[in-house]
């Protein structure tokens, strides 16, 4: 819970309620990972073993609320594949409600393999191509839709906005939960073969940043991409605007929180916890799903960074992305100082 030095202060007045589900929409997969040896192995057999763990970022998120003792539930689309009844059966027994959980018959459940290089760093590959990959072909359903408004915050994954029905069916659930006064939050999550972003697919990231009470994305590519500022500053400041608050990820050095208001946008920075880098694949996912944790248990929008930013660590130093997380890592978060550039007081950025 948030400690007596932080102020409880959510854009809009929002106060949570405790014990009420998180609600995940968004791409559910499978991981098939593989970490390189300290000498090349060749493809022969000694390679590396491959690993296969549901994913996804939305199905991450889901899986690692869950773990921090958050009733959950997640809605996604899976083929009817062995690959889909492997994601959907192992989210389940980990505790998340998959009953909005689509399969979509004759399609791919989408396959991401990701190979970690010897500093930690992952390497993706998706397959299918995302258009025709299940994960972008669920639709919108009444229980759904019901699920959205009882939902104590909805999140969504936006890497699902590329491509019909996913997209319609994530911005309705935005503006559903939006109408019920249920907060939500969006990760810019872009995902692309070539670097380039279609325009139908910015156009529906920047609708559901207007739907969107938090935003988060990572300082390098997604911020930038979607606000089009020339500095971070300028990109996070655009995001948060009048009474929204914007993350933006640093991965290694950390996190910013931009929190706007009615005299502009507020800026601070907070310190990542060194480790020794195992693999980052999910290290985004579980930040989000950190930050929403403590939302859900009271905790203001500072403390939710700094939930973020430590779980993202133990995510980074480990081989797993969230199955060795637990509620009680948190207990000491309160304690772990800002970026020493940050440290003392927050900045100031006039809105635009």
């Amino acid at each position: 819970m948030a400690g007596p030095d932080e102020v409880v202060d959510w854009p809009g007045g929002w106060r949570p309620d405790p014990g009420s589900p998180a609600m995940v929409v968004g791409d559910l997969a499978v991981d098939m990972t593989a970490t390189m040896a300290s000498e090349p192995a060749g493809w022969d057999s000694n390679s590396p073993t491959m690993n296969l763990n549901p994913g996804g970022s939305a199905g991450n998120v889901a899986g690692a609320l869950s773990r921090l003792a958050v009733p959950v539930e997640l809605c996604a689309g899976v083929g009817d594949d062995v690959y889909g009844l492997f994601a959907t059966d192992a989210l389940r027994a980990g505790g998340v409600d998959v009953g909005s959980v689509s399969v979509i018959p004759g399609a791919f459940t989408l396959v991401v393999v990701a190979v970690a290089d010897l500093v930690g760093e992952r390497h993706f590959w998706l397959y299918p191509a995302t258009g025709v990959a299940a994960s972008h072909r669920f639709t919108m359903t009444e229980e759904a839709a019901g699920r959205a408004q009882g939902a104590g915050w909805l999140h969504v994954s936006g890497a699902v906005m590329s491509d019909e029905p996913a997209r319609s069916t994530a911005l309705a659930l935005m503006e559903v939960a939006r109408a019920s006064g249920v907060p939500t939050s969006l990760d810019l999550n872009i995902r692309t073969s070539d670097g380039s972003v279609a325009e139908d697919y910015l156009a529906a990231i920047r609708v559901g940043v207007g739907h969107a009470a938090v935003v988060f994305g990572s300082v390098a590519e997604e911020l930038p991409a979607v606000a089009g500022g020339a500095t971070t500053e300028e990109s996070l400041n655009t995001l948060a605007g009048d009474g929204g608050i914007a993350v933006g990820r640093m991965g290694a050095r950390g996190a910013i929180l931009a929190v706007g208001g009615r005299h502009g946008v507020t800026l601070e920075e907070f310190a990542a916890r060194e480790v020794a880098a195992v693999s980052t694949l999910g290290a985004g996912d579980v930040f989000d799903a950190g930050f929403i944790a403590a939302a859900l248990e009271g905790c203001s929008p500072r403390q939710a960074t700094r939930w973020g930013v430590d779980l993202s660590a133990a995510c980074v130093a480990s081989e797993e992305t969230y199955a060795h997380l637990r509620r009680d890592m948190l207990d000491g978060a309160t304690a772990r100082p800002n970026s020493p550039r940050s440290a003392g007081a927050a900045r100031h950025a006039s809105a635009r």
